[in-house]
């Protein structure tokens, strides 16, 4: 198994992490990771500000986490995001997205 840098932070209250979404895709899916170690996430929104309600559903669904402890807090109208997740650890979320990037 390959180990990825992703972009997390560990804060007071949860984890971040930085994403890249790219949109109109033809399905939601993760991309991978870009050169300079960012999660790549397409998305079949139109715009980027509509992908706003899309990535909080993308990541709820595949990671499990209740839609309530996501937020964007960066980006909300650019492709870059800094994702927050509630009550999370850094760690801990690193090795589910590993999960999924196999």
């Amino acid at each position: 198994m390959i180990k990825r840098a992703f972009n997390f932070t560990d804060g007071k209250t949860g984890a971040s992490l930085a994403v890249r979404v790219i949109v109109r895709a033809a399905s939601d899916h993760l991309g991978g990771m870009s050169e300079d170690n960012v999660l790549k996430i397409r998305l079949m929104s139109l715009t980027v500000t509509a992908a706003n309600a899309d990535l909080i559903s993308f990541f709820s669904r595949r990671l499990g986490i209740p839609r309530t402890k996501i937020e964007i807090v960066a980006g909300k109208n650019k492709s870059n995001k800094l994702v927050s997740f509630e009550g999370y650890s850094a760690a801990g979320l690193e090795e589910k997205l590993e999960l999924l990037l196999e």
